[in-house]
């Protein structure tokens, strides 16, 4: 049985001196539908790394790997909840109403309240 082109290539790219960074993406398509089965399994990035690197089918590290899970496979993900920002109709409405605040405020500026300003001074206040 023939194999497929994938494995062809990433096995003559494994035994040629040619860069490490084509070799280890060659690597990393033969695993990559191990590697999203896994994923899609609930298992994380980070688990299938320390697998797939104690078993040395990869010597790439961590952070090379999740570039390429993220670059070339369906992962995505999880982001923390309250990051971020979220649309909703009663968002969109909330910078129109801060722009009318934000007027109303700029024009009431020179209007304090429970303040008045007097500009004669009266001696006998100053000296006591």
């Amino acid at each position: 049985m023939k194999k497929d082109i994938s494995a062809r290539l990433a096995e003559k790219l494994a035994h040629s001196d040619s860069q490490h960074a084509k070799r280890n993406l060659a690597i990393f398509f033969v695993l990559r539908d191990e590697i999203n089965s896994a994923i899609n399994t609930g298992w994380s990035v980070k688990d299938i790394w320390q697998l797939l690197h104690e078993e040395k089918k990869i010597v790439i590290s961590y952070q090379v790997f999740l570039r390429l899970v993220k670059k070339h496979t369906e992962y995505t993900a999880f982001k923390r909840k309250g990051s971020g920002k979220r649309i909703s109709k009663e968002n969109e409405l909330e910078p129109k109403t801060e722009a009318k605040e934000t007027q109303k405020l700029a024009k009431d500026a020179g209007k304090a309240e429970g303040f008045e300003w007097n500009n004669e001074s009266n001696l006998n206040d100053l000296v006591g």
